[in-house]
């Protein structure tokens, strides 16, 4: 449904709540409540930058884009609103299944 490209804290996101923190790369399970989570959390971030850090925090030491609190940051959470907003919009819990991996 899209791509996360260079989304420090899209990844650390995931990696805690959904992957147990273990980046292997592989495919993972994202169920309807995780997703809203994560969507709120992304557009209460977007509306409260000050907010950033406390919430939606970047991972230092990954190359997995900036770990800065900056315009890069920001951009990059708007680019994800687009995609969870539409997924939002369309996807069918019920009878699909929404999945990421960190690598594909």
């Amino acid at each position: 449904m899209g791509r996360f490209k260079k989304t420090n804290q899209i990844h650390r996101w995931f990696l805690e709540n959904i992957q147990a923190g273990v980046d292997d790369s592989r495919f993972y399970l994202v169920d309807e409540v995780q997703f809203k989570k994560l969507y709120k959390l992304c557009t209460t971030v977007e509306s409260n930058h000050e907010r950033a850090e406390e919430l939606l925090p970047t991972l230092k030491g990954y190359d997995i884009g900036s770990a800065k609190y900056d315009t890069i940051y920001f951009d990059n959470l708007t680019r994800v609103l687009i995609i969870l907003g539409h997924i939002n919009n369309t996807f069918d819990f019920e009878k699909n299944d929404l999945v990421y991996s960190s690598s594909h």
